[in-house]
């Protein structure tokens, strides 16, 4: 009976693994779908493999991808600098005109009851019910936890989590290491080929990720 109840749990975190890689959130819970979260894995792949890259000019260079010159690049140097300079375009600031007279800008008051509701603390209940409603099995952030890991050992974690909401609430300042993200590239469309086929996306720490849900859920009333 150990002998399967060990075998049990470990099937169950295999499945576990696999729909997190699979990122396949649609199947019911119980089910052991192990082969079709792993082919499900395999086939995202697939579509998302860089096969190649032009530049704007359309000329050809990843095994391989095109720069904003539209030419075809297939010579590691001359991808990794094509995506380089992309994204140093993408980031980097423009000139910008800052107003210095703001005396006479006309903005609307928000009533006292509303103001006390955004400078309150997250309570004890608030913030486990905020987690719980989050995405359990996003991809990961630096801290390398999806939200499942949050949920099934709430009891150990959760005076650390609540001090942590709670102190960034009361402070104003985050923790420096909860304020990291990993940036990665994600496809726009299937059959990718230009610099143009990518965006950027940032995966954030699941508090961090819990501290910006309570925000949103605070501004909503004022938001259009």
């Amino acid at each position: 009976m150990e002998a399967r109840s060990v075998l049990f749990d470990l099937l169950k975190k295999e499945e576990i693994l696999w729909r997190q890689k699979s990122c396949v959130q649609w199947m019911s819970d119980g089910d052991r779908c192990t082969k079709f979260f792993f082919l499900s894995t395999l086939a995202r792949k697939r579509g998302i493999y860089i096969k190649y890259i032009k530049d704007d000019n359309g000329c050809i260079y990843i095994k391989y991808i095109k720069d904003d010159n539209g030419f075809w690049l297939n010579n590691r140097l001359d991808i990794a600098n094509a995506l380089i300079a992309k994204f140093r375009e993408i980031f980097s600031s423009q000139p910008v005109t800052c107003l210095t007279n703001l005396s006479n800008l006309q903005l609307p008051k928000m009533d006292i009851g509303l103001l006390n509701e955004f400078l309150a603390i997250p309570s004890h209940e608030d913030i486990p019910k905020v987690m719980s409603a989050m995405n359990q099995n996003k991809a990961l952030g630096p801290d390398g936890m999806s939200g499942i890991f949050f949920k099934t050992y709430w009891e150990t974690v959760k005076n650390d989590v609540i001090y942590v909401v709670q102190d960034f609430f009361v402070s104003g300042s985050l923790l420096p290491k909860l304020n990291e993200s990993n940036i990665v590239l994600i496809p726009k469309v299937e059959s990718l080929s230009t610099l143009n086929d990518f965006c950027l996306i940032s995966l954030y720490n699941t508090i961090y990720k819990i501290i910006s849900k309570i925000l949103a859920d605070y501004i909503q009333p004022v938001c259009p």
